[in-house]
Protein backbone atom coordinates (compact mmCIF):
# COMPACT_ATOMS: atom_id res chain seq x y z
CA UNK A 1 0.00 0.00 0.00
CA UNK A 2 1.60 3.26 -0.84
CA UNK A 3 2.23 5.41 2.30
CA UNK A 4 0.18 8.66 2.15
CA UNK A 5 1.15 10.55 5.43
CA UNK A 6 -0.02 13.74 6.26
CA UNK A 7 3.28 15.45 5.04
CA UNK A 8 3.64 13.42 1.73
CA UNK A 9 0.10 14.77 1.15
CA UNK A 10 0.64 17.89 1.81
CA UNK A 11 3.72 18.34 -0.12
CA UNK A 12 1.67 17.08 -3.45
CA UNK A 13 -1.13 19.46 -2.53
CA UNK A 14 1.49 22.47 -2.13
CA UNK A 15 0.10 22.99 0.82
CA UNK A 16 2.93 22.47 3.52
CA UNK A 17 1.64 22.76 7.37
CA UNK A 18 4.98 24.40 8.07
CA UNK A 19 6.32 25.97 11.15
CA UNK A 20 5.37 29.55 10.90
CA UNK A 21 3.16 29.37 13.88
CA UNK A 22 3.22 31.86 17.27
CA UNK A 23 5.71 32.20 19.96
CA UNK A 24 5.78 31.38 23.17
CA UNK A 25 3.61 29.64 26.20
CA UNK A 26 1.20 32.07 28.30
CA UNK A 27 2.39 33.11 31.52
CA UNK A 28 1.95 31.23 33.91
CA UNK A 29 2.30 27.76 32.18
CA UNK A 30 5.53 25.47 31.81
CA UNK A 31 6.25 24.18 27.98
CA UNK A 32 7.25 20.71 27.14
CA UNK A 33 10.43 20.06 27.17
CA UNK A 34 12.88 21.29 24.47
CA UNK A 35 16.34 20.35 23.02
CA UNK A 36 19.19 22.61 24.21
CA UNK A 37 20.34 25.05 21.06
CA UNK A 38 22.50 23.31 18.29
CA UNK A 39 26.39 22.46 19.57
CA UNK A 40 29.12 23.49 17.41
CA UNK A 41 31.43 20.20 16.15
CA UNK A 42 34.85 20.95 15.02
CA UNK A 43 35.36 20.01 11.03
CA UNK A 44 38.20 17.68 11.99
CA UNK A 45 35.37 15.71 13.95
CA UNK A 46 33.11 15.75 10.89
CA UNK A 47 35.83 14.92 8.34
CA UNK A 48 35.64 11.35 10.23
CA UNK A 49 32.16 10.96 8.97
CA UNK A 50 32.49 11.67 5.39
CA UNK A 51 32.67 9.11 2.72
CA UNK A 52 29.80 6.63 1.72
CA UNK A 53 27.53 3.90 4.03
CA UNK A 54 25.78 0.73 2.51
CA UNK A 55 22.63 1.96 4.09
CA UNK A 56 18.71 -0.37 3.78
CA UNK A 57 19.68 -1.05 0.09
CA UNK A 58 21.11 2.25 -1.21
CA UNK A 59 24.29 3.93 -0.53
CA UNK A 60 24.44 6.77 1.44
CA UNK A 61 26.86 9.62 0.57
CA UNK A 62 27.91 12.03 3.77
CA UNK A 63 29.87 15.20 3.07
CA UNK A 64 31.15 18.36 4.85
CA UNK A 65 29.75 21.96 3.35
CA UNK A 66 32.04 25.20 3.53
CA UNK A 67 30.81 26.18 6.77
CA UNK A 68 31.04 23.30 8.57
CA UNK A 69 27.78 21.19 8.60
CA UNK A 70 26.61 17.81 7.22
CA UNK A 71 24.53 16.78 4.44
CA UNK A 72 23.71 13.38 2.71
CA UNK A 73 22.46 12.47 -0.33
CA UNK A 74 20.80 8.94 -1.26
CA UNK A 75 21.74 7.59 -4.58
CA UNK A 76 19.71 8.96 -7.08
CA UNK A 77 18.31 11.92 -4.83
CA UNK A 78 19.15 15.65 -4.39
CA UNK A 79 21.32 16.70 -1.67
CA UNK A 80 19.87 17.48 1.89
CA UNK A 81 19.61 20.69 3.64
CA UNK A 82 22.37 20.55 6.16
CA UNK A 83 22.00 18.59 9.06
CA UNK A 84 21.08 19.81 12.34
CA UNK A 85 23.32 19.13 15.27
CA UNK A 86 22.47 17.46 18.51
CA UNK A 87 25.83 15.97 19.62
CA UNK A 88 29.58 15.12 18.33
CA UNK A 89 28.11 11.78 16.79
CA UNK A 90 24.26 12.75 16.19
CA UNK A 91 22.69 14.76 13.66
CA UNK A 92 18.89 14.99 12.51
CA UNK A 93 17.31 15.50 8.89
CA UNK A 94 14.69 17.48 9.86
CA UNK A 95 12.92 18.00 6.87
CA UNK A 96 12.63 13.59 6.97
CA UNK A 97 12.53 13.48 10.58
CA UNK A 98 15.49 11.27 10.53
CA UNK A 99 18.21 10.81 13.02
CA UNK A 100 21.83 10.20 12.42
CA UNK A 101 24.43 8.52 14.39
CA UNK A 102 27.81 8.04 13.37
CA UNK A 103 29.93 5.20 15.28
CA UNK A 104 33.47 3.15 15.12
CA UNK A 105 36.75 4.17 16.31
CA UNK A 106 39.78 5.22 14.12
CA UNK A 107 40.09 8.09 12.16
CA UNK A 108 36.66 7.45 9.74
CA UNK A 109 33.86 6.36 11.49
CA UNK A 110 32.59 2.26 10.77
CA UNK A 111 28.83 2.68 11.10
CA UNK A 112 26.05 4.76 10.67
CA UNK A 113 22.16 4.82 12.74
CA UNK A 114 19.26 5.58 11.44
CA UNK A 115 16.25 6.05 13.75
CA UNK A 116 12.84 7.22 11.51
CA UNK A 117 9.54 6.83 13.50
CA UNK A 118 10.79 4.15 15.97
CA UNK A 119 12.96 2.19 13.40
CA UNK A 120 16.42 1.91 13.49
CA UNK A 121 18.44 0.56 10.19
CA UNK A 122 22.77 0.03 10.63
CA UNK A 123 24.63 0.61 7.64
CA UNK A 124 28.14 -0.01 7.17
CA UNK A 125 31.38 2.46 5.47
CA UNK A 126 31.76 1.12 1.84
CA UNK A 127 35.98 1.73 1.47
CA UNK A 128 36.89 4.64 -0.32
CA UNK A 129 37.35 3.43 -4.10
CA UNK A 130 35.54 -0.35 -3.49
CA UNK A 131 32.83 -1.73 -2.05
CA UNK A 132 29.25 -2.49 -3.44
CA UNK A 133 27.29 -1.14 -6.26
CA UNK A 134 24.20 0.42 -6.54
CA UNK A 135 23.06 -2.87 -7.99
CA UNK A 136 24.44 -4.82 -5.41
CA UNK A 137 22.84 -3.50 -2.58
CA UNK A 138 19.58 -4.92 -3.61
CA UNK A 139 21.58 -8.04 -1.67
CA UNK A 140 21.21 -5.96 1.60
CA UNK A 141 18.93 -7.47 4.63
CA UNK A 142 15.88 -5.32 5.00
CA UNK A 143 15.34 -3.15 7.68
CA UNK A 144 14.82 -4.69 10.60
CA UNK A 145 10.96 -5.23 12.04
CA UNK A 146 9.34 -2.50 14.43
CA UNK A 147 7.92 -4.77 16.73
CA UNK A 148 6.63 -1.44 18.75
CA UNK A 149 3.85 -1.61 15.79
CA UNK A 150 2.72 -5.59 16.49
CA UNK A 151 0.23 -4.14 19.16
CA UNK A 152 -1.77 -2.12 15.97
CA UNK A 153 -2.68 -5.56 14.50
CA UNK A 154 -5.20 -6.25 17.07
CA UNK A 155 -9.11 -5.44 16.67
CA UNK A 156 -9.43 -6.41 20.20
CA UNK A 157 -10.59 -2.95 21.30
CA UNK A 158 -12.67 -2.17 18.27
CA UNK A 159 -16.09 -0.74 18.65
CA UNK A 160 -19.15 -1.91 16.43
CA UNK A 161 -21.37 0.81 15.28
CA UNK A 162 -25.56 0.45 15.31
CA UNK A 163 -25.17 0.05 11.58
CA UNK A 164 -22.75 -3.55 12.29
CA UNK A 165 -19.38 -1.22 11.05
CA UNK A 166 -16.25 -1.87 13.16
CA UNK A 167 -13.81 1.33 14.49
CA UNK A 168 -10.77 0.29 15.18
CA UNK A 169 -8.61 1.42 18.55
CA UNK A 170 -5.87 0.05 19.80
CA UNK A 171 -5.82 1.34 23.58
CA UNK A 172 -2.42 0.48 25.97
CA UNK A 173 -2.39 1.73 29.66
CA UNK A 174 -4.85 3.07 32.82
CA UNK A 175 -6.53 5.36 34.54
CA UNK A 176 -8.05 8.65 33.57
CA UNK A 177 -8.76 11.08 31.39
CA UNK A 178 -8.62 8.70 28.60
CA UNK A 179 -6.37 9.88 25.77
CA UNK A 180 -7.66 10.20 21.88
CA UNK A 181 -4.89 10.58 19.56
CA UNK A 182 -6.15 10.91 16.14
CA UNK A 183 -3.83 10.69 13.12
CA UNK A 184 -3.07 13.01 10.08
CA UNK A 185 -4.99 12.85 6.68
CA UNK A 186 -3.50 9.55 5.24
CA UNK A 187 -1.73 7.96 8.16
CA UNK A 188 -2.79 4.87 9.88
CA UNK A 189 -3.16 4.97 13.48
CA UNK A 190 -0.02 2.52 14.23
CA UNK A 191 2.67 4.38 12.11
CA UNK A 192 1.46 7.67 13.38
CA UNK A 193 1.25 7.02 16.94
CA UNK A 194 4.15 4.06 17.39
CA UNK A 195 6.37 6.74 18.89
CA UNK A 196 4.71 7.89 21.58
CA UNK A 197 2.02 5.85 22.93
CA UNK A 198 2.98 3.28 25.02
CA UNK A 199 5.17 6.30 26.71
CA UNK A 200 2.02 8.38 27.11
CA UNK A 201 0.16 4.68 27.87
CA UNK A 202 2.58 4.80 31.26
CA UNK A 203 0.31 8.20 32.95
CA UNK A 204 -2.65 6.89 31.67
CA UNK A 205 -5.03 5.08 29.59
CA UNK A 206 -4.39 5.99 25.57
CA UNK A 207 -6.35 4.94 22.64
CA UNK A 208 -5.27 5.49 18.72
CA UNK A 209 -8.58 4.89 16.18
CA UNK A 210 -8.38 5.19 12.96
CA UNK A 211 -11.37 6.20 10.52
CA UNK A 212 -13.13 4.65 8.68
CA UNK A 213 -11.42 2.64 6.01
CA UNK A 214 -8.22 2.99 7.38
CA UNK A 215 -6.35 0.44 8.80
CA UNK A 216 -8.32 -2.06 10.88
CA UNK A 217 -11.75 0.06 10.97
CA UNK A 218 -14.60 -0.91 8.59
CA UNK A 219 -15.30 1.26 5.29
CA UNK A 220 -18.23 2.68 4.54
CA UNK A 221 -20.63 3.72 1.74
CA UNK A 222 -21.27 6.85 3.03
CA UNK A 223 -19.21 10.28 1.53
CA UNK A 224 -15.97 10.64 4.04
CA UNK A 225 -15.52 14.18 5.41
CA UNK A 226 -13.82 14.88 8.88
CA UNK A 227 -17.92 15.66 9.84
CA UNK A 228 -18.54 11.84 9.12
CA UNK A 229 -15.62 10.44 10.80
CA UNK A 230 -16.30 12.77 13.77
CA UNK A 231 -19.76 11.28 13.86
CA UNK A 232 -18.49 7.65 14.39
CA UNK A 233 -15.99 8.58 16.94
CA UNK A 234 -19.11 10.14 18.74
CA UNK A 235 -20.80 7.36 18.69
CA UNK A 236 -18.19 4.60 18.97
CA UNK A 237 -17.24 6.59 22.02
CA UNK A 238 -20.69 7.03 23.43
CA UNK A 239 -21.00 2.93 23.60
CA UNK A 240 -18.92 3.21 26.65
CA UNK A 241 -16.18 0.38 26.50
CA UNK A 242 -13.72 3.50 26.27
CA UNK A 243 -15.17 5.75 28.99
CA UNK A 244 -14.14 9.49 29.55
CA UNK A 245 -13.40 12.31 30.36
CA UNK A 246 -11.46 12.78 27.10
CA UNK A 247 -8.26 14.38 26.49
CA UNK A 248 -8.36 15.34 22.86
CA UNK A 249 -5.14 14.95 20.87
CA UNK A 250 -4.77 15.72 16.88
CA UNK A 251 -2.09 16.04 14.78
CA UNK A 252 -2.41 17.71 11.33
CA UNK A 253 -5.70 17.39 9.95
CA UNK A 254 -6.72 15.16 12.58
CA UNK A 255 -7.02 18.61 14.62
CA UNK A 256 -10.16 18.93 13.20
CA UNK A 257 -12.05 15.91 14.57
CA UNK A 258 -10.54 16.72 17.83
CA UNK A 259 -12.10 19.97 17.62
CA UNK A 260 -15.47 19.34 16.53
CA UNK A 261 -15.82 16.55 18.78
CA UNK A 262 -14.77 18.99 22.10
CA UNK A 263 -17.67 21.75 20.36
CA UNK A 264 -20.39 18.89 20.64
CA UNK A 265 -19.43 17.47 23.87
CA UNK A 266 -17.45 20.09 26.24
CA UNK A 267 -18.95 18.38 29.19
CA UNK A 268 -17.02 15.26 28.13
CA UNK A 269 -13.77 16.78 27.30
CA UNK A 270 -11.08 18.18 29.81
CA UNK A 271 -7.67 18.87 27.85
CA UNK A 272 -6.66 19.04 24.20
CA UNK A 273 -2.91 19.04 22.31
CA UNK A 274 -3.01 19.92 18.68
CA UNK A 275 0.18 18.44 17.13
CA UNK A 276 1.65 20.78 14.71
CA UNK A 277 -2.20 21.49 13.82
CA UNK A 278 -3.91 22.23 10.66
CA UNK A 279 -6.53 25.07 10.47
CA UNK A 280 -9.94 25.97 9.88
CA UNK A 281 -10.63 27.75 6.54
CA UNK A 282 -6.79 27.21 5.61
CA UNK A 283 -7.60 27.13 1.73
CA UNK A 284 -8.66 30.98 2.60
CA UNK A 285 -5.47 31.77 4.00
CA UNK A 286 -3.78 30.30 1.45
CA UNK A 287 -5.77 32.35 -1.62
CA UNK A 288 -4.99 35.07 0.13
CA UNK A 289 -1.18 34.86 0.03
CA UNK A 290 -1.42 34.02 -3.78
CA UNK A 291 -0.56 30.13 -3.02
CA UNK A 292 -2.74 27.82 -5.42
CA UNK A 293 -5.64 26.01 -4.36
CA UNK A 294 -4.60 22.40 -4.59
CA UNK A 295 -6.84 19.87 -6.54
CA UNK A 296 -7.49 17.02 -4.77
CA UNK A 297 -7.87 14.70 -8.02
CA UNK A 298 -4.56 15.76 -9.08
CA UNK A 299 -3.01 13.92 -6.17
CA UNK A 300 -1.21 10.72 -6.97
CA UNK A 301 -1.77 9.39 -3.69
CA UNK A 302 -5.32 10.04 -4.38
CA UNK A 303 -5.16 8.55 -7.89
CA UNK A 304 -3.31 5.87 -6.51
CA UNK A 305 -6.08 4.43 -3.66
CA UNK A 306 -8.66 4.65 -6.96
CA UNK A 307 -6.49 2.55 -9.11
CA UNK A 308 -5.91 0.06 -6.32
CA UNK A 309 -10.26 -0.16 -5.43
CA UNK A 310 -10.75 -0.29 -9.12
CA UNK A 311 -8.06 -3.23 -9.57
CA UNK A 312 -9.57 -4.89 -6.39
CA UNK A 313 -13.41 -4.48 -7.42
CA UNK A 314 -12.37 -5.73 -10.89
CA UNK A 315 -10.39 -8.72 -9.83
CA UNK A 316 -7.20 -7.78 -11.83
CA UNK A 317 -5.44 -6.83 -7.98
CA UNK A 318 -5.98 -9.72 -5.65
CA UNK A 319 -3.36 -11.03 -2.45
CA UNK A 320 -2.79 -14.13 -3.88
CA UNK A 321 -1.84 -13.09 -7.32
CA UNK A 322 1.71 -13.80 -8.15
CA UNK A 323 2.42 -9.84 -8.33
CA UNK A 324 0.08 -8.16 -5.95
CA UNK A 325 1.25 -4.69 -6.86
CA UNK A 326 1.59 -2.20 -3.83
CA UNK A 327 -2.26 -2.06 -3.05
CA UNK A 328 -1.04 -5.12 -0.69
CA UNK A 329 2.19 -4.60 0.41
CA UNK A 330 3.43 -2.74 3.18
CA UNK A 331 6.95 -1.71 4.68
CA UNK A 332 9.13 -3.91 5.80
CA UNK A 333 9.43 -2.82 8.95
CA UNK A 334 5.90 -3.62 9.59
CA UNK A 335 5.20 -6.76 11.97
CA UNK A 336 4.14 -10.13 9.73
CA UNK A 337 0.93 -10.19 11.61
CA UNK A 338 0.14 -6.25 10.98
CA UNK A 339 0.89 -6.34 7.43
CA UNK A 340 -0.87 -9.66 6.88
CA UNK A 341 -3.69 -8.26 8.58
CA UNK A 342 -4.32 -4.75 6.91
CA UNK A 343 -3.78 -6.75 3.40
CA UNK A 344 -6.86 -8.96 4.19
CA UNK A 345 -8.83 -5.85 5.43
CA UNK A 346 -8.26 -3.90 1.91
CA UNK A 347 -9.00 -7.02 -0.08
CA UNK A 348 -12.55 -5.92 0.55
CA UNK A 349 -12.72 -2.66 -2.44
CA UNK A 350 -14.85 -0.83 0.04
CA UNK A 351 -11.75 0.06 2.48
CA UNK A 352 -9.64 1.88 -0.69
CA UNK A 353 -13.01 3.41 -1.78
CA UNK A 354 -13.75 4.97 1.44
CA UNK A 355 -9.89 5.93 1.94
CA UNK A 356 -10.11 7.98 -1.24
CA UNK A 357 -13.95 9.49 -0.12
CA UNK A 358 -11.76 10.94 2.57
CA UNK A 359 -8.72 11.92 0.40
CA UNK A 360 -11.14 13.86 -1.85
CA UNK A 361 -12.57 16.08 0.68
CA UNK A 362 -9.75 17.90 1.22
CA UNK A 363 -10.85 21.31 0.71
CA UNK A 364 -13.96 20.62 1.79
CA UNK A 365 -12.84 19.62 5.29
CA UNK A 366 -11.18 22.98 6.32
CA UNK A 367 -14.78 24.66 5.96
CA UNK A 368 -16.35 21.96 7.69
CA UNK A 369 -14.32 22.89 10.60
CA UNK A 370 -15.21 26.86 11.18
CA UNK A 371 -16.37 27.39 14.14
CA UNK A 372 -16.88 31.36 15.07
CA UNK A 373 -18.84 30.37 18.28
CA UNK A 374 -16.00 27.90 19.55
CA UNK A 375 -15.15 28.85 22.83
CA UNK A 376 -13.50 26.03 25.46
CA UNK A 377 -13.42 27.99 28.71
CA UNK A 378 -10.23 27.72 30.76
CA UNK A 379 -9.44 24.20 29.40
CA UNK A 380 -6.15 23.36 29.37
CA UNK A 381 -4.70 23.02 25.88
CA UNK A 382 -1.52 23.11 24.35
CA UNK A 383 -0.94 23.48 20.44
CA UNK A 384 2.66 22.18 19.60
CA UNK A 385 4.08 24.34 16.28
CA UNK A 386 6.84 22.82 14.08
CA UNK A 387 9.95 24.83 13.32
CA UNK A 388 11.29 23.37 10.40
CA UNK A 389 9.46 23.95 6.90
CA UNK A 390 8.81 21.58 4.68
CA UNK A 391 11.01 21.76 1.09
CA UNK A 392 8.30 22.48 -1.66
CA UNK A 393 8.60 20.47 -4.71
CA UNK A 394 11.11 20.16 -7.30
CA UNK A 395 8.16 21.54 -10.15
CA UNK A 396 6.51 24.01 -7.96
CA UNK A 397 5.23 27.30 -9.91
CA UNK A 398 7.27 30.66 -9.57
CA UNK A 399 6.70 32.46 -6.83
CA UNK A 400 5.51 30.04 -4.67
CA UNK A 401 8.39 30.61 -2.22
CA UNK A 402 7.30 34.02 -1.44
CA UNK A 403 3.98 32.90 -1.25
CA UNK A 404 5.11 30.66 1.63
CA UNK A 405 7.39 33.56 3.07
CA UNK A 406 3.71 35.71 3.28
CA UNK A 407 1.85 33.23 4.66
CA UNK A 408 4.07 33.00 7.81
CA UNK A 409 2.33 35.73 9.73
CA UNK A 410 -0.92 34.28 8.49
CA UNK A 411 0.09 30.65 9.68
CA UNK A 412 1.36 32.45 13.04
CA UNK A 413 -2.02 33.92 13.49
CA UNK A 414 -4.13 30.83 12.78
CA UNK A 415 -2.07 28.77 15.32
CA UNK A 416 -2.61 31.85 18.09
CA UNK A 417 -5.96 31.72 17.36
CA UNK A 418 -6.25 27.63 18.10
CA UNK A 419 -3.93 28.07 21.52
CA UNK A 420 -6.60 31.36 22.49
CA UNK A 421 -9.79 28.85 22.32
CA UNK A 422 -8.84 28.43 25.92
CA UNK A 423 -7.85 31.23 28.32
CA UNK A 424 -5.18 28.49 29.43
CA UNK A 425 -4.31 27.91 25.91
CA UNK A 426 -0.55 28.03 25.12
CA UNK A 427 1.09 27.83 21.63
CA UNK A 428 4.62 26.01 21.84
CA UNK A 429 7.22 26.34 18.38
CA UNK A 430 9.22 23.38 19.20
CA UNK A 431 12.88 24.29 18.16
CA UNK A 432 13.77 22.06 14.88
CA UNK A 433 10.71 19.82 15.11
CA UNK A 434 9.53 19.62 11.35
CA UNK A 435 5.43 18.85 10.62
CA UNK A 436 5.80 14.84 11.64
CA UNK A 437 6.45 15.98 15.21
CA UNK A 438 5.66 13.24 17.20
CA UNK A 439 8.40 10.91 15.06
CA UNK A 440 10.79 13.55 14.49
CA UNK A 441 10.38 14.95 18.54
CA UNK A 442 8.18 12.56 20.32
CA UNK A 443 9.39 13.54 23.70
CA UNK A 444 7.57 17.23 23.21
CA UNK A 445 4.48 15.72 22.27
CA UNK A 446 4.55 12.71 25.20
CA UNK A 447 5.26 15.70 27.59
CA UNK A 448 2.67 18.24 26.50
CA UNK A 449 0.11 15.40 26.55
CA UNK A 450 1.32 14.16 30.15
CA UNK A 451 1.03 18.43 31.22
CA UNK A 452 -2.63 18.34 30.38
CA UNK A 453 -3.09 15.20 31.81
CA UNK A 454 -1.61 16.45 35.00
CA UNK A 455 -3.58 19.50 34.68
CA UNK A 456 -7.09 17.71 34.02
CA UNK A 457 -6.18 15.52 37.18
CA UNK A 458 -5.54 18.79 39.39
CA UNK A 459 -9.35 19.71 39.07
CA UNK A 460 -8.37 23.42 37.94
CA UNK A 461 -10.86 23.56 35.34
Amino acid sequence: MMRVSGRTLCLAALLPLVAISAPVFAQGNQPPTLEAATPAVPRDVLERYVGRYALNGTIVTVAVTEDGRLTVQLTGQPVSPPLRTVSANEFVGDEAGVRLFFEGEGPKATRIRSQYAGSEVVGTRIPDGGGPEQGQLAQLPPPPVNEALAPYASAADAVRLPDGRLLNFVCMGQGWPTVVLTAGMGNLAGPAWVSVQAAMAKTTRVCAWDRPGWGLSDGSPVKQTVATTTADLEVALAAGSIAGPYVMVGHSLGAFESLLFTDRHPDQVVGMVLVDPSVPDQRAMMQRVGLPTPDPGANPALQAIRKCAADIRSGTARPDAPVPGNCFTYPSSFPPALAQALAQKVSNPIQYETMASFLASDGENFKIAINPSRNYGDMPLIVLTATVDLPLPPNAPPGIASAMRALAPEWNKAHDELAALSTRGVNSRVPGANHDMQGSRPQVVIDAVEAVVAEARSGRR
